[in-house]
């Protein structure tokens, strides 16, 4: 009886042993899969093309999907309408980023891009140079016709082969899976500002360039080349104002230098419609505040919160669902600060309710400075004595815009993300205590201006009478040519598989035009 369960008991063993090594193997087998550069097709644009190879990478970058709330950043701070006043036709716009996925569509389903449908007109707008960061098939595209060609472009000229979202092959190289650029302007920046450029950067220093080649300060440059018949052409490339350095005094710097630019001015993006302030207005310079943080000065890497390491079994990779740290504070913070989720938790609140009061307090004073200065014109205000304000305005919306489009400014560098608001609310104070001078100058006291608490309040305010037709003209054209891109994209192969449907999602089209 005895020598019959020591069987039993060596069968079974060896069965769950042989369960074991196959487990183990498997295992290995997937380490390999997911861990080893196996390559991809040629097609490296999609990222559907990467799955074979990369299954738990592509699964989890898939997930930059599931944001699909679409959020009007005018809806949620009406006020920013007045300081954006005279971005575009139709007045102002900024929505809200949800995530790679969305790179492309929420690029051209908005106001902002207009109605553009001459894929010839050199000068149509917006230019080919926005796809560098919105769509995943720019390299494709760059590396097929060139580069300089693809800049002298409008985006209606790719728009039907460029319906993919950023992805892959925008931060790795697809023969390798190494990490890599090849976005040259970003390049050209950190050897304008005495960095180290990519290719001579550490590992842990590359994890974060390559989120730097979008998420920085950028602004459009003019400039001429000749092809090889001999022919010149303009291009709109793209520059960061990287040149004096990275802070916001040394891009500010860089923007007011007239010599950085071809008419021999300082820069101006919006005329502001109230004010008539002369703004620069600052786009995620997402890479230049992070530096500013204590993260960045000890050593910490964009992907190392942002792409945190995931264990799946005996399988580490890498997590794409790229996001907010937060959501996944076992494999992003607590890697480090373990055991202490609640403290931290805590510690991250107060900061970001320190930093939204000061927005909110700069956000309204600004607003104000704004809408004030518009008064003192209206009583007869002379440009002499406007001058000096229009610059502190400018100054002023300079550092808010700056802090308030950087996405986890409170995380990534809070004391300076308090300075730099502190700095803007300073000079807007500044603007509206010399405004009460200039309109008691002009017989206007005690002066209240406008408390906007929708929107619509400050659009009704601009009187744009052609606002409405220009929104009704972008809901036909999303209908008609911003779709028939998307069904051209599908019949010509070049999109992914995984936003095939793309032309379903909620976009800023269902949230004005429905």
């Amino acid at each position: 009886m005895k020598k019959y369960i020591v069987f039993v008991l060596i069968i079974v063993s060896v069965f769950a042993l042989g369960i074991l090594l196959h487990d183990v193997q498997g295992k290995v087998e997937e380490k390999q899969a997911l861990n080893q550069p196996r390559g991809v097709p040629e097609e490296a644009a999609k990222s559907s093309d990467w799955k074979p190879f990369y299954p738990k990478q592509y699964e989890t970058w898939k997930m930059t999907s599931e944001k699909k709330d679409y959020v009007d950043m005018l809806d949620v701070k009406p006020k920013l309408a007045v300081l954006r006043a005279g971005e575009d036709p139709t007045g102002a716009w900024l929505g809200h980023g949800r995530g790679h996925w969305y790179s492309n569509i929420d690029l051209m389903f908005n106001i902002i891009t207009g109605t553009p449908f001459n894929p010839e007109d050199l000068e149509e707008w917006p230019p080919a140079r926005c796809l560098s960061c919105h769509s995943g098939d720019t390299l494709r595209l760059m590396q097929r016709d060139g580069k300089m060609e693809f800049y002298s472009k409008p985006m209606s000229h790719y728009a039907h082969e460029a319906q993919n979202p950023i992805g892959c092959q925008d931060c790795h190289d697809p023969k390798t899976a190494e990490l890599s650029v090849k976005r040259d302007y970003l390049n050209k920046a950190l050897v304008s500002a005495g960095l180290t450029d990519f290719e001579h950067s550490t590992h842990q220093q590359k994890r974060s360039l390559v989120c730097a080649q979008c998420h920085v300060l950028s602004y459009t440059t003019k400039e001429e080349w000749t092809d090889k018949e001999g022919k010149k052409h303009l291009a709109r490339t793209i520059t960061l104002p990287w040149a004096k350095g990275l802070s916001v005094e040394e891009t500010e710097a860089y923007y007011d230098d007239p010599k950085n630019f071809p008419d021999g001015k300082p820069a101006v993006h919006i005329e502001n419609i109230f004010s008539k302030a002369p703004t620069i207005l600052a786009e995620h310079p997402d890479y230049e505040l992070f530096q500013k943080g204590t993260h960045a000065k000890n050593g910490v890497a964009c992907a190392d919160c942002h792409l945190p390491y995931t264990q799946e079994g005996g399988v580490k990779f890498s997590h794409h669902n790229i996001g907010s740290p937060l959501k996944m504070m076992d494999k992003t913070c607590l890697t480090c600060h373990k055991g202490k989720e609640k403290e931290l938790t805590s510690i991250l609140k107060d900061k970001k309710e320190r930093v939204t009061k000061l927005s909110n307090t700069g956000l309204e004073n600004l607003s104000k400075a704004h809408l004030e200065a518009a008064k003192a014109w209206e009583v007869g205000a002379t440009e002499k004595e406007m001058e000096p304000i229009l610059q502190l305005i400018r100054k002023a919306q300079w550092r808010w815009t700056y802090v308030d489009s950087s996405y986890g400014a409170y995380f990534h560098a809070t004391d300076e993300t308090l300075r730099i608001f502190a700095d803007a609310n300073e000079y807007a104070q500044q603007a509206r205590i010399e405004l009460v001078k200039i309109l008691a100058n002009h017989g206007v006291k005690n002066y209240v201006a406008p408390d906007f608490k929708t929107r619509e309040e400050v659009f009704k305010y601009m009187n744009i009478p052609e606002r409405e037709q220009l929104i009704k003209e972008k809901c036909e054209w999303i209908k008609t040519t911003g779709k028939k891109w998307i069904e051209e994209a599908k019949k010509n192969g070049t999109i992914s598989e995984d936003v095939e449907k793309k032309d379903d999602v909620f976009t800023w089209f269902d949230h004005m035009c429905k």
